[in-house]
C-alpha cells in the first residue's frame, strides 16, 4: 500500500490554519444547505384551479386535455401542481 504525504513549503502554520478553517467552513455551509428540507410542492384540486381563474370545472378539464395543465393523481383524486398552474399563465402582448 502506497502512503501519500503532503509537504507544505513556504506556508506558515497560521496560513495553513486559516486556509484549512476557511475550506472547512465552506464545506460545512454547503453541507448544511444540502440537508435543509426542500420546499414541498403544493397541489390544487380541479375546483381550486377553477376558482383561482374564475372558470368552470369543464374549462380546467379542457386545459388538461389540451396539455395546458398537467394532471397528477392517485386513484380517483386529480391534482395540479400550483407551480405548473402559475407557469401556464402567459403574458399577452398589449
Amino acid at each position: 500500500m502506497m502512503q501519500k504525504s503532503i509537504q507544505f513549503v513556504g506556508l506558515t502554520p497560521q496560513q495553513f490554519q486559516t486556509d484549512f478553517l476557511n475550506e472547512a467552513k465552506s464545506f460545512l455551509t454547503d453541507l448544511v444547505q444540502s440537508l435543509k428540507p426542500q420546499e414541498t410542492e403544493t397541489y390544487l384540486t380541479r375546483k381550486q384551479v377553477a376558482e383561482l381563474f374564475d372558470v368552470s370545472l369543464g374549462t380546467v378539464k379542457n386545459w388538461s386535455d389540451k396539455g395546458i395543465l398537467n394532471e397528477y393523481g392517485i386513484g380517483r383524486l386529480i391534482r395540479y401542481k400550483r407551480s405548473e398552474v402559475e407557469d401556464a399563465i402567459i403574458k399577452l402582448n398589449s
